[in-house]
């Protein structure tokens, strides 16, 4: 069943596995059942517009830090 579906009051097949927090945001995660949810078709290419050719979903910056290699040794 449609976990995202079922919040909005919905019964739909959940057919892919979805992980809430995406893997290359927090790879620790990416086994873990508590981060994973079954969802259907449609609300998945929601998540992921820019797999079906949308623009991609805005998402608030997180701290990060960046490195940059130079030239000293």
């Amino acid at each position: 069943m449609c976990q995202e579906c079922k919040r909005r009051g919905m019964t739909t097949k959940g057919t892919i596995i979805h992980h809430k927090i995406e893997a290359r945001e927090d790879l620790t995660l990416f086994w873990s059942a508590d981060n994973l949810e079954c969802i259907c078709p449609a609300c998945h290419n929601a998540e992921h517009p820019e797999r079906s050719g949308g623009a991609k979903k805005v998402k608030p910056k997180t701290n990060v830090v960046k490195f940059y290699a130079n030239n000293e040794r």
